[in-house]
């Protein structure tokens, strides 16, 4: 039987900045006090009683607010189908009505809607009660005895999908049992935390090295790298001075709009001092952030394009992890997999 692999600790750590194998002994720690509390409170009289009252609760202000937001999700949905059932319409149509026709428009109405007193007094009482209630909201996760199965029979969806024959094959599935979970961390804590730690360090240098002939053979054949930042949103470094430095060479900008949500996207020529930037991270598809401020209210600079001629020979989706490599490119980045592997 496979084991279902859903969660693991080194996916908590930032690896950007140093760690150690104590570093992630400590966060298996700060999760095992986590789940002893969780325990003690499942454990405690009325827990059941408190348990459902509280989710009687919390799903009532969460319907206050779906309440007023239906209407958005109602429109997006006729409109994109309307748009994707048009079979005189090309794929790459579908997607250019998609955002300039529809995106936009439920942009606006979510911002119409978010600016109204009902809306904000509404949201903000579901944060208020949830932040009033963290361990409650945590231990509806869980249960005193198991209720999951032990194991689920899974296909490969890739083999599935392409009408390939796949056997099922049976997977371990993860207990819902608080204790179980108690017991899981405390082994992690004891020596399981020594594996994951090794296998961070092994991917880190994996991928620093992946990342460094991507990024050579990149700034070989490209003549402009764009980065680009929602409005508003904090994230990166914000102690590191030198994407600052470098977002002075931008030679261009221009604030359009990304699947409704406004940008602004700076265009740099590939500099020297711009790749060794990017070659000094682990990944380079993360978050840059400009501490001087320079084009306020954006300052976390993420989804990196790499063009030649106009033409995206790479663009980074940061927050998905995801890379969109042109065809051209494509055999060549196989290649440094393989060397790698």
């Amino acid at each position: 039987m496979e084991k279902l692999i859903l969660y693991e600790n080194r996916n908590e750590i930032d690896r950007e900045k140093p760690y150690t194998a104590e570093t992630f002994r400590q966060v298996a720690l700060n999760k095992l006090e986590r789940l002893y509390a969780i325990r003690d409170l499942m454990e405690s009289d009325g827990y059941a009683r408190k348990k459902r009252k509280y989710q009687r609760e919390s799903e009532k202000l969460a319907k206050a607010i779906e309440k007023l937001t239906k209407h958005i999700g109602k429109f997006e949905a006729a409109a994109t189908a309307k748009i994707m059932n048009d079979d005189s319409l090309a794929p790459e149509q579908k997607q250019r009505k998609l955002a300039e026709e529809v995106y936009p428009v439920v942009h606006k109405m979510q911002e119409a809607v978010e600016s109204t007193d009902e809306y904000m007094a509404a949201v903000k009482a579901f944060r208020e009660f949830k932040a009033a209630n963290l361990l409650m909201d945590d231990s509806v996760m869980f249960n005193l005895k198991r209720t999951t199965p032990e194991a689920m029979p899974f296909v490969n969806l890739v083999d599935f999908l392409a009408g390939e024959e796949t056997e099922e094959i049976e997977f371990e599935m993860p207990s819902d049992c608080i204790y179980d979970e108690i017991d899981k961390q405390e082994k992690y804590a004891n020596e399981g935390y020594l594996a994951d730690y090794a296998a961070a360090v092994a991917e880190d240098k994996r991928q620093k090295a992946l990342s460094r002939l991507q990024l050579e053979y990149l700034f070989g054949v490209c003549d402009t790298v764009c980065f680009h930042a929602e409005s508003g949103v904090l994230a990166g470094d914000e102690k590191d001075v030198r994407f600052a430095d470098i977002v002075k060479e931008a030679y261009r900008t221009e604030e359009t709009q990304n699947r409704g949500m406004q940008v602004l996207r700076i265009y740099l020529k590939p500099s020297e001092a711009l790749k060794n930037y990017l070659l000094s991270f682990v990944r380079f598809d993360r978050y840059h952030y400009d501490v001087s401020l320079r084009f306020d209210p954006y300052s976390s600079f993420a989804d990196i394009l790499f063009l030649k001629n106009k033409t995206e020979l790479l663009s980074c989706v940061t927050h998905e992890g995801y890379f969109d490599v042109h065809d051209s490119v494509r055999p060549v980045f196989d290649g440094f997999e393989k060397q790698l592997n």
